[in-house]
């Protein structure tokens, strides 16, 4: 799901307000799921991990890369988050 939305935003950008309503769904349907605002950068802690791992070519910059990708789409989505109930939940979900 995260990939296609990535290629729909690549796909969009000459069209900006479609990417936010693109964006706006997904956090909405995210908000279903339960998901909360604290998630979000135990989120990007594991989507970094994951292309890292898979990517023989893996540099600095290619992680500097998503990681401004991932902010930029992260802030859309927290508008439609609620705030992380419960303190230190990074914490109980680390990656190592």
């Amino acid at each position: 799901m995260f990939v296609q939305v990535i290629e729909r935003c690549i796909k969009s950008l000459d069209d900006l307000k479609q990417v936010i309503i693109d964006i706006d769904d997904l956090a909405k349907r995210h908000r279903k799921y339960g998901v909360n605002k604290g998630h979000m950068k135990i989120a990007g802690k594991a989507l970094i991990k994951v292309l890292e791992d898979f990517d023989d070519e893996w540099e600095k910059q290619t992680e500097e890369a998503w990681l401004f990708v991932f902010s930029l789409i992260s802030a859309l989505m927290k508008r439609w988050l609620p705030d992380d109930l419960v303190k230190n939940n990074e914490e109980r979900c680390t990656l190592q």
